[in-house]
């Protein structure tokens, strides 16, 4: 389950060399797939993974969805339709964005 890429929290580099590793150990299923076989009694899930994307952020589409893209990898995005509606942050993203340290302040 992620929420977000890129910026000083969670750098683009990072997020693709993570998902090259997921690539490289698991097998990377569409959330159905897993959901199909959550609470039988099998092992058809065992090592296998799927990727969430939450609060339908840009970065998931400009930065997250070309790596998953380039590497093969489903993944399920989350959006929040009334805020694409409106342009308006969720409140807790507007927070963290207002008081971390500006960059470019010395």
């Amino acid at each position: 389950m992620l929420h977000g890429v890129g910026g000083r929290g969670y750098p683009e580099a990072v997020f693709r060399r993570q998902m090259e590793y997921l690539r490289e150990e698991f097998e990377v299923v569409p959330l159905e797939r897993i959901l199909q076989v959550a609470g039988e009694r099998s092992h058809e899930a065992a090592g296998q993974v799927a990727l969430t994307f939450d609060d339908g952020l840009r970065n998931s589409f400009t930065l997250a969805y070309p790596i998953l893209l380039r590497l093969g990898l489903p993944a399920t995005f989350y959006v929040c339709p009334e805020l694409i509606e409106t342009g308006h942050w969720l409140w807790n993203h507007e927070a963290r964005e207002r008081l971390s340290p500006d960059p470019r302040v010395t």
